[in-house]
């Protein structure tokens, strides 16, 4: 876009469309055979382009306009692409929100799991001790009984946390999978976008690049208007 001139910059423009008007009263040379004209800024003076290099002009500055309407297509289609990623990348931000939530309430059994070990451990240590002394008597008799009652507290304690480890960790694993699965799928996406995006830029620049060269070679040179009504007629 170009931008707004300055109270200067539109003296100087005014100026110098007011010197053009002037000159315009005085025609520039023309060819013997007709009127010449210009497809660009092309000025009064120079080698007049011949037929042959108005047609390949033309038909470059066709290409050219298609190439770069293409160009143009493609960076709206990209354009859109990156704002859909973009939107991808924000919904795992929320995502990861939640997936750490579910992470923390597993990492929050680990301290009572840890806990549980060590008092299960102790207790096979003490049934082992039990076991090896061979004792007999009344008072053999209550401390085993007191250790089979614990042994069934030790395992209703078990069951139960097993089964709230496995209500934690089952969805939370779960959902690291799927988190993982989603978020290599948006990266994949982001590498392949950028990878389009490199080319598609250096296609613009030779686009670019060509479209210099035409204005050079075609558009700032003037031409026969007999030789373009010529090239219309296909001669």
């Amino acid at each position: 876009m170009r931008p707004i001139p300055t109270l200067n910059g539109l003296a100087t423009t005014l100026l110098f469309l007011t010197c053009s008007a002037v000159g315009a009263q005085t025609p520039p040379p023309k060819a013997a055979d007709g009127k010449t004209l210009s497809m660009g800024l092309g000025s009064s003076g120079g080698k007049l382009l011949a037929r042959d290099e108005l047609r390949t002009c033309f038909t470059q500055r066709d290409v050219l306009a298609g190439r770069l309407s293409e160009a143009d297509g493609q960076r709206k289609a990209l354009d859109a692409e990156r704002d859909a990623i973009g939107q991808e990348r924000a919904a795992l931000v929320a995502e990861r929100t939640e997936l750490d939530k579910k992470t923390e309430v597993v990492k929050a059994l680990a301290p009572r799991l840890e806990a549980f070990k060590l008092k299960f451990d102790n207790f096979q240590a003490r049934v082992t001790a039990f076991n090896e002394a061979n004792r007999t008597g009344m008072s053999a008799d209550r401390q085993r009984a007191e250790l089979q009652r614990e042994q069934v507290e030790l395992q209703a304690s078990q069951k139960a946390l097993e089964a709230e480890r496995l209500a934690s960790i089952g969805p939370a694993e779960e959902a690291v999978n799927r988190f993982n699965a989603s978020a290599a799928a948006v990266e994949a996406k982001a590498t392949d976008w950028n990878q389009r995006n490199g080319k598609l830029n250096e296609q613009s620049q030779a686009v670019a690049d060509d479209r210099q060269t035409w204005v050079t070679e075609c558009g700032n040179r003037r031409y026969r208007e007999d030789d373009e009504t010529a090239i219309r007629k296909g001669q």
